[in-house]
């Protein structure tokens, strides 16, 4: 929790680092997915994801991108009381450019 205002902190401040590297987004977001899987299981919730192929290898800020999927499951497990929690990747390609949209948690 300190450490997400401390994140806010700098980005207002425009203080915040944009570490960018090559990283493969489905397995990165795949030890996400795995560090709340039994967090839902012990409330009898089922985390279900469904991850769009995506290209191989991305660029950008990984771990800003880890923390913000870790955040949405923490608050998706913390509020879910029954069912089950989607989470749903998917890419949209225009003009060379990639962009990640969450549809449902």
């Amino acid at each position: 929790m300190i450490s997400n205002v401390l994140d806010i902190a700098k980005i207002d401040t425009n203080k915040s680092e944009v570490k960018n590297v090559n990283y493969n987004f489905s397995q990165e977001i795949n030890k996400v997915i795995y560090l709340f899987i039994s967090k839902a299981d012990e409330k009898g919730i089922i985390l279900q994801d469904e991850i769009e192929k995506l290209p191989k290898i991305l660029n950008g800020d990984i771990e800003s991108i880890k923390r913000i999927i870790a955040n949405l499951l923490d608050n998706a497990v913390k509020y879910t009381e029954k069912g089950s929690i989607h989470l749903i990747v998917k890419n949209t390609i225009e003009k060379d450019n990639c962009r990640y949209r969450r549809r449902n948690v």
